[in-house]
């Protein structure tokens, strides 16, 4: 799941720099168009620059217009991939809340309540199994063969109640 999420924030982030390169390639023409009236104008020459619908319009007047559509365009793409950032940090934020640490535990047929506590300290969900099972006082009978799952760090009642349930309900998402 963190890794589809990796990829999507990836792929957003690349678009949004390929769109950010374009803005930088379209306003780099519309200065070079301007430096190159001004270089025309200094030398003396009315060179204009072509009007693209042959409105007759000069070039100067041209230029600028483009430059305010150029600039509405460049603040309606950077708001809406703001708006996407900002959509894409709240999922992968979201994503982490729910990213917790889950430790599996399998339980074999014919395991014994010592070994069930020993695998359970060796995963590090007890700090010592002699006291785990003296405070709990868990009967083997009662503890289904299977794989259980813990998040995060349960106490010893959480872990209890886990035990003696179905292991298919200690899935995580399963309540």
């Amino acid at each position: 799941m963190f890794r589809e999420r990796s990829f999507v924030l990836g792929l957003g982030l690349g678009i949004i720099a390929g769109v950010l390169l374009l803005q930088l390639m379209l306003s780099a023409d519309v200065q070079q168009e301007k430096a190159n009236l001004i270089a025309a104008e200094v030398s003396g020459t009315e060179k204009q620059p072509a009007a693209p619908g042959g409105d007759g319009s000069s070039g100067i007047e041209e230029l600028d217009r483009l430059k305010s559509e150029l600039a509405a365009q460049k603040q309606e793409h950077q708001q809406a991939l703001q708006e996407a950032l900002d959509k894409q940090r709240t999922e992968l934020e979201e994503g982490q809340a729910v990213n917790t640490l889950i430790r599996a535990v399998t339980i074999r047929k014919g395991m014994g309540i010592k070994e069930v506590a020993s695998l359970l300290e060796d995963a590090a969900l007890i700090k010592e199994a002699s006291a785990f099972l003296q405070e709990t006082q868990l009967d083997r009978n009662r503890i289904r063969n299977g794989k259980y799952y813990f998040s995060d760090s349960p106490d010893q009642e959480e872990i209890k109640k886990i035990l003696l349930r179905d292991p298919l309900l200690s899935k995580p998402g399963k309540k």
